[in-house]
């Protein structure tokens, strides 16, 4: 039950990350790539929470051994890169709808075709410098949040074990 209470409220995360994606490409017209990460690492926190509440009562917290810290990590890097997929291309819509043909004008169309998801105006700041606007892809924001996403599943799971 814990493995399916997290990975429901993982997904969940996921949900909640598109929708604040969405919000804020709907009220700003640039913002910094950092939001978008948060976004993409909700369906982490989501997971261990629904994960380990349920897993306290049933002894699966902190997991018992390598294997299952392994799963978890997989689990929370595919929900993360799927969460930072989703959140992206709901920026990239929002802000570029009106550029794309017609035929490529469809949320649907453009999950399942990733090559077409233009790259978004972010954000970089650097302490004592004018924050700049630079171009940003999927792929690399993708990457970091189901590394991030899949090694702090697994080093999260065996928190506490001995």
């Amino acid at each position: 039950m814990a493995w399916l209470t997290g990975v429901i409220v993982g997904i969940v995360g996921v949900l909640l990350s598109c929708l604040i994606s969405l919000w804020a490409a709907t009220t700003w017209p640039s913002f910094n790539n950092k939001l978008l990460i948060i976004g993409g690492l909700l369906p982490l926190f989501g997971f261990i929470a629904g994960f380990a509440l349920v897993g306290k009562r049933e002894g699966l917290w902190p997991l018992p051994n390598i294997g299952l810290r392994c799963l978890l990590g997989v689990i929370t890097a595919v929900l993360c890169g799927v969460g930072m997929y989703l959140s992206f291309l709901m920026v990239a819509f929002t802000w570029y709808k009106d550029t794309l043909p017609p035929e490529k004008q469809s949320i649907i169309y453009m999950i399942f075709h990733p090559a077409d998801v233009p790259a978004v105006k972010v954000q970089s700041t650097r302490t004592g410098q004018a924050p700049t606007e630079r171009d940003e892809t999927w792929h690399v924001l993708t990457i970091i949040c189901f590394a991030v996403g899949g090694f702090a599943g697994f080093a999260w799971s065996g928190r506490g074990s001995g």
